[in-house]
């Protein structure tokens, strides 16, 4: 972890419960209320902030319940959100001290015409942001062969491989894991999982929640499903 300590982390007693807060998805929302703690609500357990689009936020529900009993969270979802948009919330999620990040963005940015240098710039901007604490951040490949403006796109192919040149390395002294979700869709098959040009339906959200765990689980230094604080 830079910059911080590292936590020793002990199997979970069987029978302990863990308080998980949830904030809904509304239908006609465009993001999750960014301002609330979500997750669990055990004040030992480490910090994870979220920056991510439309795919986390109709995925919120499966997204947490994987990942909430294990963090303190801030989830930032908003629908058609670019990389650079986050910037903000990512400096005003710097005062909470998050462990682990999760810049689950690009496709917006992409589909919208950003070059691949912009949009890892600014991945790396919101990384920078959040300041010393963070000990891994996760990044998701994109697919994009279900939508009009990103099918076969050289653009798409360069991000992707960019992004999975980088698992298991460091940005800024920060551990990357990648969520390979252009993988994941291929291999459950784009119509199975996929409800319109890029979102994913019921079982796609489930394949999306799995496979941000399995890219967190991958982490230094953070807690595995069931884990609890040692002392």
């Amino acid at each position: 972890m830079a910059g911080g300590a590292t936590r020793g982390w002990a199997r979970r007693v069987a029978g302990v419960a863990v308080g998980v807060a949830l904030v809904p998805t509304l239908a006609g929302c465009t993001g999750t209320n960014a301002s609330a703690w979500v997750g669990s609500t055990d004040p030992a357990m480490p910090v994870m902030a979220v920056n991510a689009d439309s795919i986390t936020y109709y995925s919120y529900n499966q997204v947490l319940g994987l990942l909430g009993p294990d963090f303190r969270m801030k989830v930032d979802a908003r629908v058609n959100a670019r990389a650079d948009e986050h910037l903000a919330s990512a400096a005003t999620y710097d005062e909470i001290d998050p462990v682990v990040v999760i810049v689950a963005l690009g496709t917006n940015d992409l589909v919208q015409g950003q070059p691949v240098t912009d949009l890892r710039s600014d991945q790396l901007q919101i990384l920078d942001n959040y300041g010393p604490t963070v000990g891994c951040v996760v990044y998701m490949t994109v697919f994009g062969d279900k939508h009009p403006y990103a099918v076969d796109s050289p653009e798409v192919d360069a991000y992707n491989a960019a992004v999975r040149a980088l698992d298991g390395s460091t940005e800024l002294g920060v551990t990357v894991q990648v969520a390979d979700w252009e993988q994941a869709v291929y291999d459950a098959g784009p119509d199975t999982v996929i409800a319109d040009d890029v979102h994913p339906n019921d079982a796609g959200k489930v394949i999306f929640a799995d496979l941000l765990r399995a890219a967190v689980d991958e982490c230094p230094a953070v807690p595995q499903p069931g884990d609890t604080p040692s002392v």
